[in-house]
C-alpha cells in the first residue's frame, strides 16, 4: 500500500497506525477478538476455571511479537496484563488459530476465523466484560491520488 503496489487495503486498529502517517484510513466494520484455546487444552488446564491466575500462568500464543492482541484482550477483560508464559510466536491470525487448535496454549484470534468445521474443536475462554471489538480500517495512501474505478469501488465498499 505504501509503495503504490496495492490501491487500498483493509488492516486493524492497531497501534502500529500511529507510526504510519501516510495512511488515511476510515471505518470499515468491527470483529470480535476471542481468547481461545483447543477444547483438549481446556480440558488439560482450565478445569478450574478461567480467572485471571489460572490464565497467566498457561501458555500463549502471541499474533505478534508485540502481542498486542493477548495485551488487548487481558486490559480489557481485567485491567491489567499479566506476565505470561509463551509458547511461540506466529505473525499471522490463521497461523495462531492452527496452533491453537494444535494444543499449544491460547490464543487470541478473530471470531470469524472459528469456522463451523472447526468450532466443536475449540473453546472460547469468557472474560469478565462484554466480547472484545477491533475496528478494521479501510486505508489508503494519502499521497496517491485515487483514479475513479477505486472511488466507486471504495464508495460501494463502505455503504451500509
Amino acid at each position: 500500500l505504501l509503495n503504490g503496489k496495492i490501491d487500498f487495503g483493509f488492516v486493524d486498529s492497531g497501534t502500529y497506525l500511529k507510526a504510519l502517517p501516510e495512511l488515511q484510513t476510515r471505518p470499515f466494520m468491527t470483529e470480535d477478538l476471542v481468547l481461545c484455546c483447543s477444547k483438549e487444552f481446556q480440558r488439560k488446564y482450565l478445569q478450574g476455571g478461567q480467572s485471571l491466575k489460572i490464565l497467566k500462568s498457561l501458555p500463549h500464543i502471541p499474533y505478534n511479537r508485540e502481542k498486542e492482541g493477548l495485551y488487548k484482550w487481558y486490559l480489557h477483560h481485567f485491567g491489567k496484563v499479566p506476565d505470561f508464559p509463551l509458547a511461540i510466536t506466529i505473525d499471522h491470525p490463521q497461523g495462531v488459530l492452527s496452533a491453537v487448535m494444535k494444543g499449544w496454549g491460547l490464543g487470541v484470534v478473530p471470531r470469524i476465523l472459528i469456522g463451523s468445521e472447526i468450532e466443536n474443536k475449540i473453546f472460547i475462554v469468557n472474560g469478565p466484560r462484554a466480547t472484545l471489538k477491533s475496528e478494521i480500517l479501510l486505508a489508503q495512501n494519502k499521497s496517491r491520488v485515487p483514479t475513479r474505478f477505486e472511488k466507486i469501488v471504495i464508495s460501494l465498499l463502505l455503504q451500509k
